[in-house]
């Protein structure tokens, strides 16, 4: 259980609130574990997890460094711009036409061709 318990610490399934601080223009400070600091894309200061020195650097950095704020603002606004509803709506779509067996359109398989921004 104890293992259980260290490993579920340290997984994010996908990061809903790095990309809601992204959105409202917020310099954000994350950990580094998968995915976020993927998604984050070199827009968060990204710190170990296990670390709270690492945890309390990261977080002095954001508090005092105005550039360092501006720069993860800009870089977050600039990464939550690639992802939208209606983007995702339009590639489950896809796969829905290719579980019922149904034709693809030129659109579907461009969605489905392009690299996962992830």
């Amino acid at each position: 259980m104890l293992w259980k318990d260290h490993v579920a610490n340290r997984v994010e399934g996908w990061g809903l609130p790095l990309m809601e601080a992204f959105l409202a223009e917020t310099p954000v400070a994350c950990s580094n574990i998968r995915p976020l600091g993927e998604q984050a894309a070199g827009a968060a200061l990204l710190f170990a997890p296990d670390e709270p020195g690492d945890i309390a650097k990261a977080l002095h950095r954001l508090w005092t460094d105005d550039a360092l704020r501006k720069s993860l603002v800009k870089q977050g606004r600039e990464r939550v711009a690639l992802f939208s509803w209606n983007q995702t709506a339009r590639i489950f779509r896809a796969y829905y036409r290719i579980l019922g067996h149904r034709t693809l359109t030129e659109e579907d398989r461009t969605l489905l061709s392009a690299a996962p921004l992830v």
